[in-house]
């Protein structure tokens, strides 16, 4: 693919995953309602422990090997897709073996997480079919996979409890059932099919070298986390991990944005290294891209939250706004970085750059947020999180210049001052109007009205840009669908 065939099935995917998350949170939203008036909360714990420890199992499952195709100038032979099939198969079906082994004595319980493991088997016959579909960025098929995966679960699960009366094993045989509704999918409509899994350490061994430090950022993230709410629990109270938690269900909104991105920038970022393109003028119109749309959510966020949050939740919850202007100024700069940078260091096969800067934000957060929680509380977390996500920044900027010579911070200045006079400034507006439905709508409509303003002072360029960018992307989107 050249450049411009690129850049428009990037635009393409990053609309379709984008919608492809919001129909998933809708059915699944919807679907939990239901599930919730025909179990228990046990039965919901049992399902919750099952589904932490797969999803933990899945981060480990390849080793990182298919990151590892998709970034290849060439396309894998099928021989390699082969020997990653037989890897995964491997190692997925000793892990369901072992858990179904160590759970056998607990009971209920652990027959339920032993069905759920068996599920990680099933998944792996997807992955050749997906290596293919992300390096040509065809995201449209995998979207219909995963939302007929989502689909295909609840009216399994809901189904098999109303009609047969399973009840949590209902839930427990849909993760089997989902995990084959997707791989079937993508077996079809991928170029390879289902290729025949074969054992070859020669054909895994490099792969597997970059792969191991591209998944090490996953665990490190996600152990980050864990440590957070460990450590806000513990230092602090569990009233105080409960705030943070609400502040992260509203911060994931620009978050379900940036997931996108990141699944497409990576490919992207690999095509257009492969096409020849010139990769300091991707990176820098890049991340001013994202930028631009990620204050234009932020800025309102942080701006009504005084009001947002007693007014959505209960007055009880109105502490947990004081946490979400450092968290969301943190999120300004490491987001559209994030975004670009991380996309072009796997692309160059930099993986350990990426792995520096998730270790970078962890020691942050744990240095920033530990010893201030007992005297400020949830704003500590705030502190801690923009500290994060300033260090995961300042070494992805670092590594982005010696490869590339570009300081990618410029892009950012425009729209982050922009993002944060607008959302000071509404901020003081709301707080003064008080906890009334008005003060929400008012800080909502002046913080986004400031910012834009102010963004055409600034960079009016860039907002044309951007504009542009938002129509083509909702029409390709669209015709997608």
């Amino acid at each position: 693919m050249q450049g411009p065939e690129v850049r428009r099935r990037a635009v393409a995917g990053v609309a379709v995953v984008t919608l492809r998350g919001a129909a998933i949170r809708v059915i699944g939203f919807a679907g939990t309602i239901v599930l919730a008036r025909l179990l228990t909360p046990h039965d919901f714990g049992l399902i919750a422990f099952g589904s932490t420890l797969v999803v933990f199992a899945h981060s480990f499952a390849d080793g990182g090997i298919g990151a590892a195709f998709i970034r290849g100038r060439e396309k894998p032979l099928i021989a390699d897709l082969q020997a990653l099939l037989g890897l995964q198969l491997l190692v997925t079906s000793i892990f369901a073996g072992v858990t179904a082994a160590a759970a056998s004595p607990f009971g209920t319980g652990g027959a339920i997480v032993a069905v759920m493991a068996a599920s990680l088997p099933v998944t792996a016959l997807r992955m050749p079919g997906t290596i293919m579909l992300e390096r040509d960025l065809s995201y449209g098929p995998l979207v219909i996979a995963e939302v007929a995966e989502t689909l295909t679960y609840f009216v399994w699960a809901i189904g098999t409890i109303e009609v047969f009366g399973w009840g949590v094993w209902g839930l427990a045989t849909g993760a089997i059932v989902r995990a084959l509704a997707a791989t079937v999918v993508v077996s079809v409509v991928s170029p390879v099919g289902l290729p025949r899994p074969t054992l070859s350490w020669k054909r895994v061994r490099a792969p597997l070298a970059f792969g191991v430090r591209f998944q090490g950022a996953g665990v490190i993230s996600l152990f980050r986390d864990q440590s957070l709410n460990i450590g806000a629990a513990a230092i602090g109270s569990v009233a105080t991990l409960g705030l943070w938690s609400l502040a992260g269900k509203l911060l994931s909104v620009p978050f379900m944005a940036f997931e996108s991105l990141w699944r497409v920038g990576y490919p992207a970022m690999a095509r257009l290294l492969g096409s020849g393109e010139d990769p300091r003028l991707v990176l820098s119109r890049g991340t001013a891209l994202v930028a631009a749309v990620t204050g234009a959510i932020l800025a309102p966020l942080v701006g009504a939250s005084p009001a947002l949050v007693p007014i959505v939740f209960g007055a009880r919850w109105s502490h947990a706004a004081s946490a979400l202007p450092w968290a969301s100024l943190g999120l300004m700069v490491s987001g559209p970085i994030s975004v670009t940078a991380a996309g072009y260091l796997y692309a160059l096969g930099d993986a350990r750059a990426v792995l520096r800067g998730t270790v970078a934000s962890w020691i942050a957060l744990v240095a920033v947020a530990f010893p201030l929680l007992p005297s400020l509380g949830i704003t500590a977390i705030g502190l801690g999180a923009m500290s994060s996500a300033l260090a995961e920044a300042f070494v992805f900027v670092r590594a982005v210049e010696s490869h590339s010579q570009v300081w990618i911070i410029q892009p950012l200045l425009a729209p982050t001052i922009a993002a944060v006079a607008a959302g000071a400034a509404a901020w003081i507006l709301t707080d003064r109007l008080g906890f009334t439905d008005v003060a929400v709508v008012v800080g909502l409509a002046a913080a986004e009205v400031l910012y834009v303003g102010l963004l055409l002072l600034l960079r009016k360029n860039l907002v044309l840009d951007t504009a542009g960018m938002l129509n083509r992307m909702v029409r390709l989107a669209f015709a997608r669908a």
